[in-house]
Formats: structure tokens, C-alpha cells, sequence
């Protein structure tokens, strides 16, 4: 058996000294971040090779002749595995329009349409017809159940 060491007079062993843990800084995970900077590249399939840290978006940029305007975001999960890819097509625009809505409103030909007073004619005249025709219905029934009850 192992012996412990006999303590002095006034001397705690070591085995009932509280160890004290070093104290490490509360560190705070990011679960996405952007990485700066421009990144060029050569085509969708480049982007899809592309390399980039786990959990992070990047912006890629197409250096193709061709597809100057096309940029790709880049989305990686905790194990830098690619969770989406999206391209678009950008344009630049002057910087007065940004944030102006635009109207998208385009003249309409009317000439097909009717004015008010040109409707309320026509509905005028349909109901007159329909009540001539009313009348003209009761009189085709009862002539016909006169001459069919004979």
C-alpha cells in the first residue's frame, strides 16, 4: 500500500487543497459570418469546388468572358459542406435611381371600352327589350294552353 505523506505541524497536505481550474474566457460560436473580400472565379463549376470555412456565405464573382454580371452566393454548414448555391445577373444602374419605385404602368387602349353614358343607353335598351319580351311570353303560353286544352 502507498503511504500519504504525514503533514506538519500546521501544514495541510496537498490532497485536501482545493484545485483551482484555470479559467477559460467564454468564447461566443458564430453560426454564420461573411468572409470580406472579392472572390474570383471561373463558372459554376468553380464555385462548386470552391473550398471555404464551415458555417459562412460567400459572394463569388464570374470572370468568365461572358458572364461578367453573374455572381454566386455560397452558404456552408458546420462541417463546410455546401448547404445552397444561388447565382444571379446583376446591371448597374444610376445611383439616383436606387430606391425609386418605378411605374410599371403602360397606356391602355380604351377603344374597345364604353363610356358611362353609352352603357347606361345599352342597359336601358335590354331592359325594354326584356320587358317586351315578358309580355310576349305570356301571351305564347296562354295561347298555347288554350289551343292544347282543346
Amino acid at each position: 500500500m502507498g503511504q500519504y505523506p504525514t503533514p506538519s505541524y500546521g501544514q495541510v497536505p496537498q490532497f485536501y487543497q482545493p484545485q483551482v481550474q484555470p479559467t477559460v474566457p467564454y468564447q461566443v460560436q458564430q453560426t454564420a459570418q461573411i468572409i470580406s473580400g472579392m472572390n474570383w472565379v471561373q463558372g459554376p463549376s468553380s464555385v462548386k469546388s470552391a473550398q471555404q470555412p464551415p458555417n459562412t456565405i460567400c459572394v463569388y464573382f464570374d470572370s468568365d468572358p461572358g458572364n461578367e454580371n453573374i455572381h454566386y452566393i455560397k452558404t456552408t454548414d458546420a462541417l463546410g459542406r455546401c448547404t445552397s448555391l444561388s447565382a444571379f445577373r446583376s446591371e448597374e444602374i444610376p445611383i439616383e435611381e436606387v430606391g425609386v419605385p418605378k411605374s410599371n404602368t403602360q397606356p391602355v387602349d380604351t377603344s374597345g371600352f364604353v363610356t358611362k353614358d353609352e352603357f347606361e343607353s345599352m342597359l336601358d335598351e335590354y331592359f325594354q327589350k326584356r320587358r317586351q319580351n315578358k309580355g310576349n311570353y305570356k301571351k305564347e303560353h296562354t295561347n298555347n294552353a288554350i289551343s292544347d286544352s282543346k
